[in-house]
């Protein structure tokens, strides 16, 4: 279990990556994420899988999945074939990037690395850089995608629903909030051991 210090630690971290991602890009505040996460020892199968649902979702680049698979290629002394085949990947398409990604073998909290997409998620949304019809399609992709428990896959998938219904019933305003309580249930941040 971390220590209070490791979770103290880990929130400045994501502070300095938001405020990173704000000020200078995506790109430096990926590389300070990255930093991060590798400090928390994550299991190799669980961010292979945050990385996949971010990919699917469209959170996270093709490019940043291969810069991670390069950077655990030179950390490890041994890395796992499957994440040399992600690292060599530099053409494949994005569904055989995933897919080869749902291959990284290990031991993890599939579950953990699916709330971690969400604080992306949430992080990304909290800064208005989505449109609604974005965020509800990308947790429809997560309902679909993610190892979840039923209850949350359920309302996952009924924003997009309830985004085409805008039209006879609701307001984007009241959506939005109800995308706000949904994430604040579910999101941990793409650090914390959910």
């Amino acid at each position: 279990m971390p220590s209070l210090a490791t979770h103290e630690a880990a929130n400045r971290a994501l502070e300095q990556t938001r405020d990173s991602v704000l000020r200078y890009g995506a790109s430096v505040g990926c590389e300070l994420l990255n930093f991060f996460v590798r400090r928390l020892m994550i299991p190799l199968r669980e961010e292979a899988e945050t990385l996949r649902l971010g990919l699917v979702m469209g959170l996270v680049s093709p490019e940043a999945v291969i810069a991670w698979a390069d950077g655990v290629v030179m950390e490890m002394a041994n890395p796992p074939i499957e994440v040399i085949d992600v690292a060599a990947a530099t053409r494949q398409p994005l569904d055989e990037l995933a897919r080869l990604l749902k291959r990284v073998p290990g031991p993890a909290d599939l579950t953990a690395g699916a709330h971690r997409v969400l604080g992306i998620l949430r992080a990304r949304a909290s800064v208005g850089s989505l449109a609604l019809d974005v965020i509800t399609n990308m947790l429809w992709v997560y309902s679909a995608e993610a190892v979840i428990p039923q209850a949350e896959r359920l309302a996952a998938s009924s924003f997009d629903y309830e985004y085409e219904c805008l039209a006879y019933y609701g307001t984007p305003e009241g959506l939005n909030e109800e995308i706000g309580r949904f994430l604040a249930i579910n999101a941990a941040e793409p650090g914390d051991p959910a």
